[in-house]
């Protein structure tokens, strides 16, 4: 570049003799400000004890998601929401999935798909390689606040974990709890195990505990949790097995007024290349 042609450049962008830079005052004079967007309306929580007689919208969800290879699963990916809305409609049955778009039937699975309808506890659907069971696992009745679904297919599998999550204002502070809870809690009914105290202390930001699992095959027995409590009061972590050869991660949230609930989707990584979903659950003691 000559030197005539780098002073023309800078003079195009020189000073007008009043201190200011002629391409800024164009530009100051041309381009209004960019308005601030409106705050959002602060989230009012309500507690609602869950069944599926009527209709259900939920706000926000924690989904553990895997892909197939052949019948077995790979490996399990966890994520949360705190805006996407799982909905449930009494006419023909009619669940909709939160972000699932990528789903069968775009997420949105009712009678007309062919579903088998169980009124009260949620809905079930098994057609065409499409399953989902929606609402409240077996023998987890004696829990009010949350539910779930799971959605599988010949390539990928889904769960979802929703209802009505504790406000955050009521957590926090000094605060530390204990929760009486179990893996897989669902199965108990031919095991009967023991729950194990769970801790969620908010003062250190963190939950720990060794809990059982329940109804496993090649699993060990018991696994230690340890994990965070994020601004969100979200609750995320790593698992793994008393002798070291399973491990994974977790993630929830409580549920209920004053947090009277527990849930946390898990995942199991196992030896073998293989990885199963756990759930669990648990009640303030």
């Amino acid at each position: 570049m000559t030197a005539v042609a780098l002073t023309l450049m800078l003079s195009a962008c020189g000073d007008d003799g009043t201190g200011t830079k002629t391409s800024d005052t164009a530009s100051s004079k041309n381009v209004a400000p960019t308005p601030s967007p409106p705050p959002s309306p602060a989230r009012t929580y309500t507690y609602d004890k869950i069944d599926f007689k009527v209709d259900r919208s939920f706000i926000g969800y924690d989904r553990i998601s895997g892909t197939k290879q052949g019948d077995a699963y790979k490996s399990f990916e966890l994520s949360s929401s705190d805006i996407g809305i799982t909905s449930y409609a009494t006419a023909n049955g009619k669940v909709t999935l939160p972000d699932s778009s990528d789903l069968a039937h775009g997420g949105i699975i009712d009678t007309m798909t062919g579903a088998a309808v169980s009124v009260g506890t949620g809905v079930s659907f098994d057609k065409d390689g499409v399953k989902l069971k929606f609402g409240k696992l077996d023998n987890l009745n004696s829990y009010d606040y949350f539910a779930t679904a799971f959605y599988d297919d010949s390539k990928q599998g889904r769960g979802f974990l929703f209802g009505y999550p504790t406000n955050p204002a009521e957590l926090g502070g000094a605060d530390v709890r204990t929760y009486l809870a179990l893996i897989d809690e669902s199965e108990n009914d031919k095991h009967g195990v023991e729950s194990a105290p769970l801790t969620v202390d908010f003062s250190k930001s963190t939950i720990s505990g060794t809990i059982p699992r329940v109804g496993e095959n090649k699993a060990a027995k018991v696994y230690q949790l340890n994990g965070a409590i994020d601004a969100g009061k979200h609750l995320t972590g790593s698992l793994k097995s008393q002798d070291g050869k399973i491990s994974g991660e977790f993630r929830g949230r409580l549920f209920g007024p004053g947090g009277k609930e527990i849930a946390l989707f898990a995942d199991f990584k196992f030896s073998d290349g293989t990885a199963e979903v756990g759930l669990l659950t648990g009640k303030l003691k």
